[in-house]
């Protein structure tokens, strides 16, 4: 078993395009969780042109654990990438701008590293949320509910 000494830094990463709104009800939910010097938030801003560099660059003047990358090649995978190639954490948790985190999403991620030996990667639900109507190709339920977090899924 791991302790709090062993386990390094995590970085979270958040990639986005032109969905400050979004970014914003993420990171709200995100924020008061960075009590350690341990957590580093990380957005990667996917090319947007909506603002996002000045909000990011907000929260940065006010939180050391926040850090903004620029990726001007579009795409998710370009963006991801980027943050795991410039990260200097032991550990990546990747999260979507349009999810609204658990209040207990990075203790959760802690304890799972703190209790596991061999882990390799770990993942557990989220929140959907839609500034306006939910697209039309998405299925109808899909947002419609909301699984409990403490149904991780970890591959050893």
């Amino acid at each position: 078993m791991q302790t709090n000494d062993d386990i390094g830094t995590i970085a979270i990463c958040i990639c986005t395009y032109n969905r400050v709104a979004y970014l914003k009800k993420c990171l709200d939910q995100l924020i008061p969780q960075l009590r350690s010097s341990r957590i580093v938030l990380t957005v990667i801003d996917n090319n947007s042109t909506d603002g996002t560099k000045s909000y990011v660059q907000s929260l940065m003047a006010a939180n050391a654990s926040i850090r903004y990358l620029y990726e001007p090649q579009q795409g998710l995978s370009y963006a991801r990438n980027t943050a795991w190639k410039t990260s200097q954490s032991e550990w990546l948790l990747y999260l979507d701008d349009d999810c609204l985190p658990s209040d207990r999403l990075i203790q959760s991620a802690l304890n799972i590293i703190w209790t596991s030996n061999s882990i390799a990667a770990f993942g557990g639900p989220i929140d959907a949320i839609f500034q306006d109507e939910i697209p039309g190709w998405l299925p109808e339920k899909f947002g419609c509910f909301s699984m409990p977090f403490e149904k991780q899924t970890v591959i050893e």
